[in-house]
């Protein structure tokens, strides 16, 4: 907020509404009697006026073209992690859920992260910078706006871009802690369209996710990162799913908590639903996997047993032996 004030002070192109006497109200001398008190003091100003103040968006007084040439011109800054961090805390530090809304709007409405730009966008410079500070503060932002229906469609309008931004990012660098919760906190709330579970299959970040669960994680990424691993496990690519699912059983502590974290009731409705002939092959096994022992052997044997007589009847009678 102190930041945004600062900008809007020194802005050419600012006209601030309350004159500087309204700012800096000077008090009264402690020497004067109560009644010269009464009769100095301003009159006070109605509730109405008030409330057009608070609800009154601080972004309309900013000029957007400054704001983002100082960010992209010093990625890295701590000045730019300021500012990041003031920008994102007009949403979710604000007076009423109308202030978050109009800031939320005013940054789609000027994409703040320039995702128009692609590879030159404000998102990527960030990131890709060597700044710890300013890469958490841009991490913390595209969370917040992946929140709010509204700004996961303004990512979505970009999917391809952002995804082959962040993801790279959190595969490749050894990122703080808070960061890379961000940045999968992220990812989880964009995976629910197939459209981005699609992008994310191909780059790989499943078998990221299977990994960084087999590490040590906070409660915060182990649940965000399970949510993400759920979502993508509904995609319709039966053949890549089928396998990145048996890599992610894989781990034990996974295949353990594979009830607790509804993998195993997933995998149920797709195994009944029949959606492609791999699902009857692949999910019974799967299933098989998490439920181990003795059911597991009955439930492979029953399918492959069930497999070989459909392909038995389905071979001509003079092709058989």
């Amino acid at each position: 907020m102190f930041v945004c004030f600062l900008i809007i002070v020194y802005s050419s192109d600012c006209k601030c509404r309350y004159s500087t006497d309204e700012l800096y109200r000077i008090p009264p001398d402690p020497k004067t009697s109560n009644s010269s008190r009464k009769t100095s003091s301003p009159p006070r100003k109605s509730a109405k006026n008030t409330g057009d103040r608070t609800s009154r968006c601080l972004f309309d007084d900013i000029d957007c073209s400054k704001l983002l040439s100082i960010i992209c011109g010093h990625p890295s800054g701590r000045c730019t992690a300021l500012l990041l961090q003031s920008i994102r805390q007009q949403v979710t530090v604000a007076a009423s859920s109308e202030y978050s809304r109009k800031a939320l709007e005013w940054i789609i409405k000027n994409d703040v992260l320039l995702l128009n730009a692609k590879k030159n966008s404000l998102l990527v410079r960030v990131l890709q910078a060597d700044g710890v500070e300013s890469r958490e503060q841009i991490a913390r932002l595209i969370n917040t706006i992946a929140s709010y229906t509204n700004g996961r469609e303004y990512l979505f309008g970009h999917i391809r871009g952002f995804v082959n931004c962040i993801v790279p990012v959190l595969r490749g660098r050894r990122l703080p802690l808070t960061t890379q919760e961000q940045l999968i906190a992220t990812i989880q709330k964009i995976s629910i369209r197939p459209s981005c579970q699609r992008e994310l299959l191909q780059y790989g970040i499943f078998e990221w996710v299977v990994n960084f669960l087999e590490g040590k994680a906070t409660p915060y990424a182990v649940e965000y990162a399970c949510s993400l691993a759920i979502n993508l496990s509904l995609n319709l690519a039966c053949s890549l799913f089928n396998s990145l699912v048996l890599v992610w059983l894989g781990c034990s502590r996974v295949r353990l908590r594979a009830k607790d974290t509804r993998l195993f009731e997933v995998l149920n409705t797709r195994n009944v639903k029949k959606i492609c002939p791999l699902c009857d092959l692949h999910i019974p096994y799967l299933l098989a996997v998490i439920a181990g022992g003795r059911q597991a052997f009955i439930i492979v044997f029953y399918r492959l047993y069930s497999i070989a007589q459909h392909k038995h009847k389905s071979i001509p009678m003079h092709h058989r032996s």
